[in-house]
């Protein structure tokens, strides 16, 4: 008896189930200073390698989050808070031009619309994106900007999959095959 609940005791310690896991990279430093423009694309990198991805874990699915914001005007106006207290004060206010972007994941081209100050969401749960994620851990973007300029400020690269329980599996299978040779010895006994 006390074998059997020591067998089940090592069975259980060297075996790991699949479970889901989740690889995060957050990039917040860009190339000019994050300015998106007609003639200036930002382009960076996401690497899940540096958040414990290896190669060979699954992955099913990702979602890319990017903070865009819209540039500002600073124009001057005369203003009196009292009788004798006028002066001229800065305003700022959002850049009046339209801004339009174009984003680019991998080979993947996306259109953007209107930028103003917001999160920019995308997922993908299947397709080439996740192949080209999946088998070297990087994924390439390059952010656009068809018309006007705006700026990123921070891009999250969120990735769930499934980890591969290599310690477990190998250890299983030792502990079928000393099973399998128990078994075996026991018919010829």
């Amino acid at each position: 008896m006390f074998r059997k609940t020591a067998l089940a005791i090592a069975i259980a310690c060297a075996s790991s189930a699949a479970s889901a896991a989740v690889w995060t990279d957050t990039v917040t430093s860009f190339e000019n200073g994050g300015r998106v423009t007609t003639s200036d694309d930002v382009k960076y990198q996401h690497n899940i390698l540096d958040d414990g991805f290896v190669l060979g874990n699954t992955i099913t699915g990702f979602d890319l989050k990017i903070w865009l914001r819209d540039d500002t005007t600073t124009s001057w106006d005369f203003v009196c808070t009292g009788f004798f207290s006028c002066g001229w004060v800065p305003v700022t206010s959002p850049d009046s031009a339209s801004e339009y972007g174009y984003l680019y994941v991998g080979a993947t081209g996306i259109n953007l619309g209107e930028v103003d100050d917001g999160t920019f969401s995308f997922s993908f749960g299947s397709g080439a994106l996740i192949g080209d994620l999946q088998a070297d851990g990087k994924l390439n973007i390059d952010l656009n900007a068809t018309s006007g300029d705006f700026y990123i400020d921070k891009s999250v690269l969120t990735a769930t999959g499934s980890a591969v329980p290599l310690p477990g599996a190998l250890g299983l299978i030792g502990i079928g095959l000393v099973g399998l040779g128990a078994a075996t010895r026991r018919k010829q006994a």
